[in-house]
């Protein structure tokens, strides 16, 4: 299961990732090399790390992304400022559907919560309101995918009490 492997685990594993240099795909001439992660090695070490089940790397209309399920919650991990097949930012989200969501539910949390943010969607054609939760991270060069080690950790810990909070069943995206 994930969530025994999180940060203790995670960043003993790791912490030699850190050090060195990912091998990135080539660049082509003339342009610099771009900074960050391949979804498709990010994918695998969340695989690496025991999640149930980590679906495949998806793209539509240039949104990249792959689905998390995992200790009875379901998340996803989306890439963005993409060049070539490596992006330099994550966001981590999970989405939660239901009665009792409101605009100062989701307000309330931002005001006593750090780092995972609350977003609130009003009520769409199936007449249900969302929230949903996201944690940004800027990725750092050379730094391979144990860079995600603590804010993974934070995201898995601060997702719990997220649902806790809502209270509502998960959505669909």
């Amino acid at each position: 299961m994930f969530r025994l492997v999180q940060l203790a685990l995670v960043s003993a594993v790791f912490a030699g990732l850190m050090t060195t240099s990912p091998v990135l795909a080539q660049t082509p001439t003339g342009q610099a090399e771009p900074v960050g992660l391949r979804p498709s090695e990010v994918a695998e070490w969340i695989k690496s790390l025991g999640a149930e089940t980590v679906g495949p790397v998806q793209t539509l209309s240039g949104q990249t992304w792959f689905d998390v399920t995992d200790g009875g919650l379901t998340w996803a991990v989306f890439f963005y400022a993409c060049r070539w097949d490596t992006c330099e930012d994550v966001q981590f989200t999970a989405d939660f559907a239901g009665e009792g969501l409101s605009e100062a539910r989701a307000s309330q949390w931002n005001r006593e919560r750090r780092f995972l943010k609350a977003v609130w969607v009003p009520a769409g054609a199936d007449g249900r309101a969302r929230m949903q939760a996201q944690y940004d991270v800027v990725l750092s060069p050379g730094q391979g995918v144990g860079q995600l080690s603590e804010a993974t950790a934070m995201w898995l810990d601060q997702l719990d009490d997220f649902a806790a909070h809502v209270g509502a069943a998960q959505g669909t995206r």
